[in-house]
């Protein structure tokens, strides 16, 4: 890949038919749901640009084909399950994303990662009516994976 000096790849998704989305996992609680098809042209270019909003400071970004679940961690323990079928997709690339995750002041969101249903014990209590500020894992919790911050 050509690069401009200090430029450095942050994520790639390797497509031909542009189906799914993009998701797009903000600092401050954000998740933007972009469609694939937004990203399609007509010529070949060299370079991709404005790809997503620049307000906020990018946590993570995922290729998803099919609506998944997704298990978001803040600086302050809170942690939430959310579906990507629960977001609106969006044409625009530059959408400032939808509040999922309601986050206070001196927090943010710190990882993203896909849920795959056997950490918690209860995962249904980390299920909420979005935006949420999530629920912070009791003590007593039998958690059947490690979690890490």
């Amino acid at each position: 890949l050509g690069m401009d000096d200090g430029e450095t790849p942050i994520y790639m998704a390797v497509t031909k038919k542009y189906d799914g989305y993009m998701l797009f996992f903000f600092e401050n609680g954000k998740v933007s749901k972009i469609d694939m098809i937004s990203y399609q042209t007509k010529t070949n270019r060299k370079k991709l640009v404005n790809a997503y909003s620049k307000k906020s400071h990018i946590i993570s970004i995922k290729y998803v084909k099919k609506e998944n679940e997704f298990l978001l961690t803040s600086t302050d323990g809170r942690m939430l399950i959310i579906n990507s079928g629960n977001i609106e997709s969006k044409a625009t690339r530059s959408s400032l994303g939808a509040a999922v995750m309601s986050i206070k002041k001196k927090n943010h969101l710190l990882k993203v990662e896909e849920f795959d249903g056997e950490i918690f014990s209860n995962p249904n209590r980390y299920r909420k009516k979005i935006p949420s500020p999530g629920a912070l894992p009791p003590k007593n919790e039998a958690v059947s994976g490690q979690l890490s911050l």
